[in-house]
């Protein structure tokens, strides 16, 4: 009974949105499909359209703005057996207005690896509450969990390579940090 009332108070800006797209949302019918993590095959658009879609994964709306800094990784270079660190990214609201943000974290593979890798994938989040101006400091913590891929054995596994790490307001809006990952140490 109360759902029209909920509705309403966002709409007026009584209460902030929190939500997030589970989805990409495509420009038309015509552009299907439209994913964040599909295959990496390098095609990039259509004859008469944009390969991006209208609200991409991750995508919300909010009534404030917020300001996003380049993630900081403890280190640029771990062991496959050992992938243990953290990334850490600054995170302002700019607005009037107090938010509720969702930082994201993805992963993309940008070379090694035995599988055809994904454009990108979501890793993490992170929700914080931000008061007008206020600055805050998201952090992820990247293990095994983070960084591991199936192989061509369907085994979890951190391959050697480098990836990015990007973290961002939603999947087409990141910022990235590189990552090497070398071979197990012996």
């Amino acid at each position: 009974p109360r759902g029209g009332r909920a509705v309403a108070d966002v709409l007026f800006g009584v209460h902030e949105p929190r939500g997030r797209l589970p989805v990409s949302v495509p420009r038309s019918s015509a552009q299907l499909p439209v994913f964040h993590n599909g295959k990496d095959h390098r095609y990039r658009g259509y004859v008469d359209e944009s390969h991006q879609p209208r609200h991409a994964f991750g995508h919300g709306l909010s009534y404030t703005d917020v300001e996003y800094g380049t993630p900081r990784l403890s280190a640029s270079r771990v062991a496959a057996d050992a992938p243990d660190l953290t990334c850490r990214v600054a995170v302002r609201n700019t607005g009037d207005r107090a938010a509720v943000e969702t930082v994201q974290l993805y992963l993309r593979r940008l070379s090694g690896g035995s599988s055809w890798p994904r454009v990108r994938e979501l890793r993490g989040f992170v929700r914080l509450s931000l008061a007008p101006g206020e600055r805050a400091e998201a952090v992820f913590a990247v293990g095994r969990d983070t960084l591991s891929s199936l192989d061509r054995d369907l085994a979890w596994v951190v391959e050697p390579g480098t990836v990015a790490l990007g973290t961002g307001p939603a999947s087409d809006r990141t910022l990235e940090a590189r990552l090497d990952i070398t071979a197990p140490s012996r």
